[in-house]
């Protein structure tokens, strides 16, 4: 999730930033997919390759006006949360060869001193690479890029306090994990066998999980969710009537994902093997 004026810091948190002069960003991905509200998502970061493609033909830059169209950033400029909405334009690229299009118009909505919110998908990376074009997975949750262009942020006080009092009637149906028991072991066995190996001195085993909004709004579910624990990096994007077929998003990390300031690039994952220095 970005949002981004036309000049100054850029700072991002578990899918969501928001600052200034940056030609490309990282990419989110989802590790829960939540059906129901035009295809709910709640991500949780990850980083996509990045890189140039040229003369490719232009993503739609739709005309929209308000829709009911809301982008809520916790760690908004200086620290505090904005929200974004009535978006004067909507760019999305749902092909790889709009990829590259759409990040040049939307830095040129941001040359022209707009700002710009949304979110990019995991799956834009694959764009940059011809050799990895062919692995895009088909069966994608949404468009590869959905962006907004606005004229600038607003208090994201009334937001919050509807998410707050919307957060009561938000439902989710049990989490259904998106393995078999049998399978799960057996790569439980794999990585046992290559940590004895030596082929392996650290593996991150996880399994996606699926739920329901069975009840309530994205935005309520932002608050239930808000509600249960405090996050330094919260964002919601839900563009409305503008993307009826979503997905909207819903993200609370607790890691900032990275953060540019001053030709300084900075990250504070929430664990890793780097040294600290």
């Amino acid at each position: 999730c970005l949002g981004l004026p036309g000049a100054g810091a850029v700072s991002a948190g578990g899918g969501a930033a928001c600052g200034g002069r940056a030609n490309r960003l990282p990419a989110v991905a989802g590790d829960v997919r939540l059906a129901g509200q035009r295809g709910l998502a709640v991500l949780t970061p990850a980083v996509s390759h990045w890189g140039l493609a040229a003369g490719l033909r232009g993503p739609k830059m739709q005309p929209c006006v308000g829709g009911g169209a809301v982008i809520l950033l916790e760690h908004g400029p200086c620290g505090r949360p904005v929200a974004f909405a009535e978006p004067s334009a909507l760019v999305v690229a749902r092909h790889a060869d709009e990829v590259a299009p759409a990040l040049a118009r939307l830095d040129a909505a941001r040359a022209a001193g707009h700002w710009v919110a949304g979110w990019l998908g995991y799956e834009a990376g694959y764009a940059f690479e011809p050799r990895l074009r062919p692995l895009m997975p088909a069966d994608r949750p949404g468009p590869l890029i959905a962006m907004a262009v606005f004229d600038a942020p607003r208090d994201a006080a009334p937001v919050l306090a509807r998410a707050e009092v919307l957060a009561e009637a938000a439902v989710l149906t049990d989490p259904v994990p998106g393995v078999t028991r049998a399978d799960h072991g057996a790569a439980v066995a794999r990585v046992l066998a290559w940590l004895a190996a030596g082929d392996a001195y650290q593996v991150n085993l996880t399994f996606a999980l699926s739920q329901q909004l069975a009840a309530g709004t994205a935005l309520g579910l932002y608050g239930a969710l808000r509600r249960r624990g405090a996050v330094g990096h919260g964002a919601l994007v839900d563009f409305g009537s503008a993307l009826p077929a979503g997905p909207v998003v819903v993200s609370r990390s607790p890691e900032l994902f990275f953060r540019v300031r001053g030709g300084v690039i900075e990250s504070r994952p929430m664990k890793g093997t780097a040294p600290r220095d």
